[in-house]
C-alpha cells in the first residue's frame, strides 16, 4: 500500500508570516493537530503540531502588546511584536512522496517519533497522513471492527 492510499488531500496549511493566534483557532475550527507551512509558491517549509505549541511556542514566547478591543487582524498582521508560525515551526519538515510505501512511512514516524507527516510531490504539499490515518487503516481491517 502507498501513502497516497490513506493521506487527507485537503490539507489546511499556513505561512511563516502568519500570526500564531490565526493558526492555532484554525487548528481548533479544523480539529486538526499538525499544518504543514508552505511558502509564496505552496512548498513545504516546515511543519507546526501541537506540539510545538505547547512546548516549544506559544507558552515560551513572550506575550504580544495588549491590544484595544475591536483592533482589527490587519493590524495584528503588522505589529512585529506578534508571535508568528514562523517563531515555533519545525523546519526543515520531515516529509514523503505520495509514492512512498506505507511501511516505509511507518517506520520513519516510529523513528522520529513523529505523528504527521506531509505528503508532496515535488516541494508541494499534496497531502499529510497522521498516526490516527494508519489506525484507522488498519482497524477498518481488524475482525470485528465497528
Amino acid at each position: 500500500m502507498l501513502v497516497r492510499e490513506i493521506m487527507v488531500r485537503n490539507v489546511v496549511t499556513a505561512r511563516a508570516d502568519e500570526p500564531l493566534a490565526e493558526l492555532c483557532d484554525r487548528m481548533t475550527q479544523a480539529r486538526i493537530h499538525a499544518v504543514p507551512v508552505v511558502d509564496d509558491d505552496g512548498a513545504l517549509v516546515g511543519i507546526v503540531a501541537t506540539e510545538d505549541l505547547l512546548f516549544g511556542g506559544v507558552f515560551s514566547l513572550p506575550p504580544a502588546r495588549p491590544r484595544p478591543l475591536g483592533a482589527d487582524a490587519d493590524a495584528q498582521r503588522r505589529e512585529p511584536d506578534v508571535p508568528r508560525v514562523g517563531d515555533v515551526m519545525t523546519s526543515p519538515a520531515l516529509s514523503v512522496e505520495e509514492d512512498t510505501p506505507l511501511g516505509e512511512l511507518c517506520g520513519l514516524m516510529w523513528h522520529y517519533r513523529i505523528r504527521h507527516v506531509p505528503v508532496t510531490r515535488g516541494d508541494m504539499v499534496v497531502g499529510i497522513v497522521s498516526a490516527l490515518d494508519v489506525c484507522r487503516l488498519l482497524a477498518d481491517d481488524a475482525p470485528g471492527a465497528p
